[in-house]
């Protein structure tokens, strides 16, 4: 998976191995990576949907949708805010 995201320009984070983002000037995909889940946010959805795409075109992938729930926390998206409870 590193290789594959390394690939796609995505830099891993130096202090959370499984964090990566990608930056395309001022557009950019921060993931998530945990077991066999990504968590993708952008705030492009141009962007993320390139990125979808890619990743797409080297594995087997669902799009399970906006998030709701990650290892337990339901998760609850505003415009303003994003709420774990």
């Amino acid at each position: 998976m590193n290789a594959t995201l390394t690939k796609l320009n995505f830099t891993r984070c130096d202090t959370e191995q499984c964090l990566y983002v990608r930056r395309d000037g001022t557009e950019f995909v921060i993931l998530a990576l945990y077991v066999d889940n990504l968590i993708l946010t952008s705030n492009s959805p141009t962007l993320l949907a390139r990125v979808k795409a890619e990743l797409k075109s080297s594995y087997k992938m669902t799009d399970l949708g906006n998030l709701s729930w990650c290892l337990g926390n339901q998760v609850a998206r505003t415009q303003e805010s994003i709420t774990l409870d």
